[in-house]
């Protein structure tokens, strides 16, 4: 061995000495971290190069000159990419493996991305020829090769522009494949962030304006800001962002404000009966924000299904145009704005606590200066990442719920539960503590119909619905066991009359009969009379 080669050697007891071993090491590791692409486009370059490598090996020379180059199967160029790429199909069990889709991550986002676009540019860099057949062929390759990827649901690590912001240490993370995030929040985070004031204008002040001095409706201004840029804190509830219609309240400002804070393709436009088109659904897929600006309160949401499972973060059904449906967990935040109270069929409390609602009511003078606050100030880079400063050191596990929201969300259930309306109105005017369910059913009908709100309900889907609204009050319900007794005031019967102006809800009560009936008089030994 020439002495050159015996001083490089590593089994050289002089080199093993002075811990050149670890030198090689070192270098050994350096030289793959510098065939490691760091970007998107240095990762198409090393598929180019493997390509061309491939048909170079493979290629055929003959005698006279002439060269035969044969080029990779869908097969090959499939464990081309899979070599290269990290990837897997995010899913939280094997049906949702069955129905995934394919995801990679995407070394210039530090996102895992479901995009057959780009996997399949990705496939043509290996090989320039592949058919529409083939590439089709490369991403079921692609499909039944994957892995399960569990996607990253910690409440304390929230991707943002520039890393992965950990809300345990405050320290700003690098990117990493091992984080599985669909989306990030696309704006910086700088722990120096200040809030600006634009020409004597100030988020702050704007933020007390919308408020009107209520402090739980400021803190629920900061907290939706928060929910949004860390949805796995509270992915139970959507917020309304509700006026009367005026014009110019601040409303549509605010919305854009968590538009410029996300960044453009990590919001979605989707309305509350858009939820349930499954076409509209699946454009939304990938978002961090969803907002609904402008639902027309005179639309009827007939079901509120998907609405529930997206602000829950279940498993959502996506059935996208020219694909095969897939299973889909949203985790993003779900901003609604309206011009008035919108109207559902689905009238449960399961639907109604996902709801925080914020009233606009100060109106803003259209003037130049107001316009700027719009179209400059919000988009300015120096307030988003004071914004983003703010709102990643909050950690909302409940969204405040204001005495305002309250009220209003008590206003929406009665104005869409007419069960729910009748009791509460209604109800309190009874003198009786024993209520035959035929009478209140008959008095309920001729109630609605007074109102000019006629109901098609059934006497046993109102007393389905009115049980637990009774027993909210204190009303037992009572199948068969009693009857009405002297608990029974025949001035009820008056009340009714007096509504039945159609004479079309009459009903005759015998006290002493067996019958349906709520109950509060806390009695249940009495016997009816003979």
């Amino acid at each position: 061995m020439s002495k050159k080669r015996q001083a490089l050697d590593p089994d050289n007891p002089v080199v093993k000495k002075l811990g050149i071993n670890a030198l090689f090491r070192d270098l050994d590791q350096q030289r793959k971290q510098d065939t490691t692409p760091q970007s998107m486009k240095e990762l198409e370059q090393h598929l180019q190069h493997d390509g061309q490598q491939w048909r170079d090996k493979h290629k055929k020379e003959f005698k006279n000159g002439n060269v035969k180059v044969f080029h990779p199967s869908p097969r090959i160029v499939a464990d081309i990419l899979e070599r290269h790429l990290n990837y897997g199909i995010i899913a939280n069990d094997d049906e949702e493996l069955e129905h995934g889709q394919v995801s990679f991550y995407d070394l210039d986002s530090g996102t895992y991305k479901e995009s057959h676009r780009l996997l399949k540019k990705l496939a043509t860099c290996v090989e320039r020829t592949l058919t529409t057949r083939q590439l089709k062929e490369v991403m079921n390759y692609l499909f039944l090769d994957s892995h399960r990827l569990t996607e990253t649901r910690s409440k304390w690590l929230i991707p943002v522009n520039n890393g992965v912001f950990n809300q345990h240490t405050h320290q700003l993370e690098p990117f990493s494949p091992k984080y599985v995030f669909r989306h990030k929040i696309m704006t910086n985070y700088n722990p120096n962030a200040t809030e600006p004031s634009f020409n004597g204008w100030s988020l702050s002040e704007w933020f007390q304006q919308i408020a009107g001095g209520d402090q739980e409706k400021l803190l629920l201004l900061w907290q939706t800001i928060s929910a949004v840029v860390s949805p796995n804190l509270t992915t139970d509830v959507a917020i309304f962002l509700v006026d009367s219609g005026q014009g110019r309240t601040g409303k549509s400002t605010f919305e854009r404000l968590l538009e410029n804070l996300v960044g453009a393709g990590n919001y979605g436009s989707l309305k509350l009966k858009e939820f349930e088109d499954d076409f509209k659904l699946a454009s939304a897929t990938g978002k961090a924000l969803l907002i609904g600006d402008d639902n027309n309160p005179n639309d009827y949401n007939r079901t509120s299904e998907n609405f529930k499972s997206v602000a829950t973060g279940e498993n959502v059904l996506i059935n996208p145009k020219g694909l095969a449906p897939f299973n889909y967990r949203f985790d993003n935040f779900i901003i609604q704005s309206m011009n008035g109270i919108p109207r559902f069929s689905d009238t449960t409390d399961a639907l109604f606590r996902r709801f925080r609602v914020i009233v606009f009511n100060h109106q803003y003078e259209a003037t130049p200066a107001n316009k700027r606050i719009k179209d400059e100030y919000i988009k300015d880079q120096r307030l988003l990442e004071f914004v983003l400063r703010k709102a990643l050191s909050m950690t909302p596990d409940v969204l405040q719920d204001t005495a305002e929201s309250r009220e209003i969300i008590k206003d929406i259930k009665e104005d869409n539960d007419s069960v729910d309306h009748f009791i509460e109105e209604y109800l309190p005017e009874l003198e009786s503590t024993r209520l035959p369910v035929s009478f209140l059913f008959k008095f309920f009908l001729a109630a609605m119909n007074y109102e000019n709100n006629p109901q098609k309900l059934k006497q046993s889907s109102f007393t389905r619905r009115a049980k637990p609204l009774m027993a909210n009050k204190g009303w037992e319900y009572s199948r068969n066991n009693l009857a009405p007794l002297t608990y029974w005031n025949d001035s009820d019967m008056d009340k009714l009359d007096r509504l039945d102006i159609n004479y079309k809800y009459g009903v005759k009560i015998n006290p002493n009969k067996y019958q349906p009936l709520f109950d509060k008089t806390n009695k249940k030994s009495e016997k009816p009379t003979r």
